[in-house]
């Protein structure tokens, strides 16, 4: 039996479809039941991995688990509360429980300064669960190629996208089709023991002007990434009705990821996913403007 969090978001979603597809018994922490889309075989607790009692149930006779923090736009408690929120229920529950491999979805930048939003947040969650004795494997991941989904409008409407950063800088690019792929091979494979992180960076790293180029092409319009400053962005998510924690949060991890952070985590050839950012706007992005 495999637990599965966050089964109707970007990954857990994939993680679910996966693990099913490979035979495996799986069952899913949901606020909305209804909303998974999964065979009758899939067993479906209704709650929230941010409580105790949900998260005991869940774990109750399973031998591994895939973890994920849900995005929340809207959040009133900094990155670290809110993550921690999520992932104390289970490290209070490990311990006791049959559980023993659990794969965690992180971040890249373990080593780097904390004051860098969710990144930050994510890796002291990686720390927590270690503490436990679980075996883990952390994906540290790269800058979703899924963010972008977020800009729809602005790309579809204006022909850009923007963040608080130059454009210039390139980092690892990861779709999460990729991610949750990992996750159910990592999940399939009964051998591993011990903890460590698994860096999930895409084909390639990019800069977000070459990102705009491959946009261009693959949509057939102009498309430019515009730098904004951290204030004219506070200003666009908040138009988009982020909460200021949310947006605060934010420009800490854009400031981080143009510090390097995420290349704390080097690019090899297992951390090298095969969805390019090409075929992503293409099957991806491109229905989503259209």
């Amino acid at each position: 039996m495999i637990v599965v969090t966050t089964p109707t978001g970007q990954i857990g979603s994939k993680v679910l479809a996966g693990l099913v597809k490979a035979g495996e018994i799986v069952r899913a922490i949901a606020r909305d039941p209804g909303r998974v889309e999964a065979p009758g075989s899939v067993e479906v607790i209704e709650g929230t991995h941010a409580d105790p009692s949900v998260v005991a149930r869940a774990l109750e006779g399973a031998e591994a688990a895939f973890w994920c923090v849900p995005p929340d736009e809207t959040m009133s408690a900094p990155a670290r509360e809110y993550y921690l929120r999520f992932c104390r229920p289970l490290a209070e529950a490990l311990p006791g429980s049959s559980v023993r491999r659990l794969v965690l979805v992180s971040s890249g930048g373990r080593g780097g300064p904390r004051d860098s939003g969710p990144i930050g947040a994510a890796l002291e969650v990686e720390e927590l669960l270690e503490s436990t004795g679980v075996h883990l494997r952390a994906l540290r991941c790269g800058y979703f190629m899924e963010n972008l989904l977020s800009q729809v409008e602005m790309l579809r409407d204006r022909g850009i996208f923007a963040h608080p950063m130059k454009g210039d800088i390139a980092v690892p690019v990861c779709a999460t089709r990729d991610i949750g792929a990992r996750a159910v091979e990592i999940l399939g494979d009964r051998s591993w023991t011990g903890q460590t992180g698994v860096g999930v960076h895409g084909p390639t790293h990019l800069t977000l002007n070459q990102m705009a180029d491959v946009m261009t092409r693959v949509l057939g319009r102009p498309i430019r990434y515009q730098e904004l400053s951290e204030e004219d962005f506070r200003s666009v998510l908040l138009g988009f009705g982020a909460s200021e924690v949310y947006t605060r949060e934010l420009i800490d991890l854009f400031r981080a990821m143009a510090g390097g952070l995420h290349d704390a985590q080097p690019r090899t050839p297992d951390s090298t996913t095969p969805t390019t950012f090409d075929s992503w706007c293409a099957e991806t992005l491109w229905p989503a403007i259209a």
